[in-house]
């Protein structure tokens, strides 16, 4: 019996340690708290130029984009904003209801993955090359 038990604990243990948030099943206007305080590294942020409340993080390990996953990157010997980020738009701090988020990455391999999973769900794409 003990046995039984201490393998249903590491089964536990291992799927909790590989759970992601999938950032395109979240819904608009759903409370998203228990993603915000699950993800230490968020920090409030004013976006500026949007003037909306948010939330932004450079330490992406633990989210994806469908299949895709994300995570933390810096470039090697670049500059301080050379880096992958993500915010999470909110209504307010309170209520902490999702408007939107806006992933960048600056890891070209990512990028791809990302870009290829969009395309192949969202068929209709067009790309500009100008």
């Amino acid at each position: 019996m003990n046995k039984f038990i201490i393998i249903i604990l590491i089964g536990c243990l291992a799927t909790s340690c590989t759970s992601q948030t999938d950032l395109e099943a979240l819904k608009f206007d759903e409370d998203i708290s228990k993603i915000i305080d699950g993800h230490k590294e968020f920090r409030k942020n004013l976006a500026g130029s949007y003037g909306l409340n948010g939330y932004s993080s450079t330490q992406l390990d633990g989210f994806k984009i469908g299949s895709a996953e994300i995570s933390t990157y810096e470039v090697p010997k670049g500059n301080v904003s050379d880096h992958s980020d993500l915010w999470i738009y909110i209504d307010n701090y309170n209520t902490k209801k999702l408007l939107g988020y806006k992933y960048s990455s600056a890891d070209e391999e990512e990028s791809k993955k990302v870009l290829d999973y969009l395309k192949s769900k969202y068929k209709g794409y067009k790309t500009n090359t100008n």
